[in-house]
């Protein structure tokens, strides 16, 4: 037999999402309370108990949905009972109530909040001193296409810039897509984005590019405009009007902004008194739960609905839990192997990368500084002016700067912890190849690829592991089905209404 702290967290163990219990719903308006609308093998099901479980599950009635409403509710209830009769875990017991504390903070800051009345010589100042709250002006949705001048470039470099930009913006005229020209040629970091920019408002912009920008029509694309840092052409895709609020929805938003406002400034508070400042603390949930007991908070029919639901859902995942272990057995070495072997398209090894990176930290600095200095370095180590690991060891912020700049090998999973502009521009080099410079998580960045190594199916030795998780995982799903089925099959219900 397999033991509980084997079982207890595979994900399909969990079979109601437990993350979804601590929040409570709205009651919609109620049948006749006192309605039989089912009859099953252990008694009766009311319309009090039925609206009830709507009431947590956030679902309205729907008559075509009866049988299968009665069928879950009390799958729950009686797998409750029976772990009722059994004796509650000591794990479950905690567990229910850390929720139960938490629907009733929840609730407590609900009450907060509807306790809040603002005077209405408040939001008339508030009205007075933001006459135009959320007032949306005009907007232009633009892409650019940027070339950099190299860093202390001669007129010479400038010229070849310059030509090359001419030549672009009449490839643009012949009707080349301009995203598609922008990801291909641009400097900018938009061109991850084909050039989009974004939704832009008037002033946004450095001049000259605003007055430029400002002045297009969509459809429209711009003429060469040259900046210190180099030339850009934009295009305006299309024109987002501008909105003007009435004064009853100025007043109104101001108004919800000043009680939300006060409700943050009281719930810091109460905080601060009842948990040291530390909402996600033990000791502030069991006090503020304790007030809102001492409120009469727990007797509020949402909140009665939702700490008796929430129970059984956690009884009935540790009844089913028992009766999965009842019968568990733990897979042997050949019945893992089987079962890599009839599901090897589930096993790989992913796609790795080998890198070699120069960091830049802006710190308190002027960050222009900083910018600079990436864009010289990267259009020197692209132009084999520079040797990477040297610049890596003399300039890179990063801790692999001692071993000339180089990573761990990477996954693409873990480049995208380092954010969305670092994996697209590895993705985009080709092996050998440094990229320009680039901004992710508050640094400008240099990459080399290194090597890339596709990805290719798993050894049985690389993935025993993973195999017998899922094995077991898969058993436990199969078990709890048949658990589940098991006792619908018995419930017998029948409908009266």
């Amino acid at each position: 037999m397999c033991q509980s702290e084997n079982y207890r967290t595979l994900p399909c163990i969990a079979f109601l999402v437990v993350g979804s219990l601590i929040s409570i719903s709205c009651s919609h308006a109620r049948i006749d309370e006192t309605t039989v609308i089912a009859t099953w093998s252990g008694g009766t099901v009311s319309s009090e108990e039925y609206e009830s479980w709507l009431d947590f599950r956030h679902t309205t009635p729907d008559e075509a949905e009866m049988k299968t409403t009665c069928d879950a509710l009390l799958l729950v209830k009686v797998l409750a009972s029976e772990t009722d009769a059994l004796g509650v875990d000591t794990a479950t017991a905690k567990q229910i109530e850390d929720a139960t504390d938490a629907i009733l903070v929840k609730r407590l800051r609900r009450n907060m909040g509807s306790e809040i009345t603002i005077p209405d010589e408040e939001i008339e100042a508030a009205v007075r001193k933001f006459p135009n709250a959320f007032h949306k002006p005009q907007k232009l949705r633009l892409r650019n296409l940027f070339l950099s001048y190299p860093p202390g470039a001669s007129e010479a470099e400038k010229e070849a810039v310059q030509k090359h930009m001419t030549e672009l913006r009449r490839r643009l005229e012949e009707g080349m897509d301009f995203g598609m020209l922008a990801e291909q040629e641009s400097h900018s970091q938009t061109r991850f984005s084909k050039g989009l920019i974004g939704n832009v408002a008037p002033g946004q912009l450095p001049e000259p590019i605003n007055t430029i920008a400002m002045s297009l029509t969509p459809g429209e694309v711009s003429k060469v405009i040259e900046s210190p840092d180099g030339l850009t052409i934009l295009k305006c895709d299309r024109l987002i009007e501008a909105r003007v609020p009435s004064p009853d929805e100025i007043r109104n938003g101001l108004a919800k902004n000043l009680r939300r406002i006060e409700e943050k400034r009281r719930w810091q508070a109460l905080t601060l008194e009842l948990g040291g400042g530390d909402a996600s603390g033990p000791a502030f949930k069991k006090a503020a739960a304790e007030q809102a007991r001492d409120l009469g908070l727990d007797r509020n029919p949402e909140t009665v609905t939702a700490i008796i639901w929430t129970r059984r859902q956690y009884l009935a995942t540790e009844a089913i839990r028992r009766r999965v272990e009842a019968t568990m057995t733990i897979p042997t070495q050949t019945e893992v192997r089987q079962y890599f072997d009839s599901n090897r398209d589930l096993f790989t090894r992913p796609e790795t990368f080998e890198l070699s990176v120069i960091r830049l930290d802006y710190g308190d600095g002027d960050r222009s500084a900083v910018h600079r200095k990436a864009a010289d370095l990267s259009h020197n180590l692209r132009n084999g002016r520079r040797d990477f690991a040297e610049a890596a060891r003399t300039n890179s912020d990063d801790a692999s700067a001692s071993i000339d700049g180089r990573l761990a090998s990477m996954t693409r999973r873990q480049m995208a912890g380092r954010g969305p502009e670092f994996m697209k521009t590895v993705s985009g080099l080709d092996k050998g190849h440094i990229s320009r410079e680039f901004t992710a998580n508050g640094s400008q960045w240099i990459v080399r690829l290194d090597d890339r190594q596709p990805a290719r199916p798993a050894t049985f030795e690389e993935a025993s592991n993973q195999a017998r998780e899922k094995l077991g995982q898969d058993r436990v799903a199969a078990l709890q089905e048949t658990i589940e089925n098991d006792i619908r099959a018995s419930l017998d219900v029948v409908l009266t209404q």
